[in-house]
């Protein structure tokens, strides 16, 4: 099957061995092009706010197969997705329009893939057209590690973490502030690599101060712009576990989406070989890590004594990395995407 990605942003040198072909667009109205297109299948991403593309797509190309892959929505994300919309910097008409559009995705798209939600919001969704296909672990991008658990624990956050300036009602849990702050009081070495798509052409300084003069304050704590899956292994042997720590008190965040979302950092740990550190609210996960034993779940009191629980399991580090093998031989995205297709 030859492919290609269109794509408004490029991509690194290496991503181009990943595709037959790379179509770079400025406007979305390039994407009028796409109707020269014959005997193709497109997918088209979706997110909150961007609903609007994969109808276009789809009005674009006629009757050719467009599949849509959705990540978050609006109407699980927030609690009262009618007030706080505004949160997310959507305006009203953004809001009705992307709400609109989803709604013509889940109803009259052939195929709906869920990356960061379950079967269990898939089926809440309806129709068997709407399926749970998180991003598994890729081969391309396993890394194999030692067994050995350092003293103190090395900590490594993977992800995007929303600027200062984002509104804490509905970022303050992905702000990670008071879970760093309390990590820290423990003696872990803690390092967040910050999603490098967040940060294209912008200065990490000006977009987060706080984790940056804490960085310079801190010899334990580093923050900087995070890599991509093919660098990230080979750094893979440098942290000793995964963190999925959240505090959802606060926020507008729903219980039905942090419940049951599948977040993608998860599944590179996996491909890190990294055993994770799980909050129990994120139940999805929670039980995915408790059936598989690949790391621990625990509850926000259970943070201050995490140096101690991880050296109480430190006979288990090692049975961690090998479940972690045997997950990803079993769930990985080269046997899953032939399932999808």
């Amino acid at each position: 099957m030859r492919t290609a990605l269109v794509t408004r942003w490029g991509v690194e040198q290496k991503q181009k061995s990943f595709f037959d072909y790379i179509v770079v667009y400025n406007s979305v109205l390039d994407l009028r092009r796409l109707s020269d297109a014959v005997n193709c299948t497109f997918y088209v991403q979706s997110w909150i706010g961007w609903g609007f593309l994969p109808v276009y797509v789809k009005l674009v190309v006629g009757n050719q197969k467009v599949i849509c892959n959705v990540n978050d929505l609006t109407t699980i994300l927030l609690n009262n997705e009618e007030e706080d919309y505004p949160l997310l910097g959507l305006s009203k008409e953004d809001f009705e329009l992307d709400n609109l559009c989803t709604s013509i995705i889940l109803k009259e798209f052939p195929l709906v893939t869920l990356t960061t939600y379950n079967q269990k919001i898939a089926e809440k969704l309806g129709g068997k057209h709407i399926v749970s296909f998180p991003c598994y672990p890729s081969p391309a991008f396993f890394a194999d590690r030692g067994k050995r658990l350092s003293r103190p624990p090395r900590l490594v956050f993977v992800g995007g973490i929303p600027p200062d300036k984002k509104p804490d009602k509905v970022f303050r849990d992905a702000k990670l502030g008071d879970v760093v702050k309390d990590l820290l009081k423990g003696p872990f070495r803690l390092t967040i690599l910050n999603n490098p798509q967040l940060l294209r052409g912008r200065g990490i300084e000006s977009r987060y101060p706080h984790f940056m003069t804490l960085a310079s304050q801190n010899h334990r704590f580093n923050f900087q712009i995070g890599l991509p899956p093919w660098r990230l292994k080979g750094k893979a042997e440098n942290f000793d576990y995964g963190l999925m720590v959240y505090y959802f008190n606060d926020v507008a965040i729903s219980r039905l989406h942090y419940e049951n979302i599948l977040p993608t950092k998860f599944f590179t740990y996996m491909e890190m070989g990294t055993p994770v550190i799980v909050s129990e609210d994120m139940t999805a996960v929670s039980r995915i890590v408790r059936e598989n034993k690949l790391g621990l779940v625990i509850s926000r009191r259970d943070l201050k004594d995490l140096d101690m629980i991880l050296d109480d399991l430190r006979v288990e580090y090692g049975r961690f990395i090998d479940n972690i093998k045997e997950y990803r031989q079993r769930l990985n995205m080269d046997m899953m995407v032939d399932n999808l297709l």
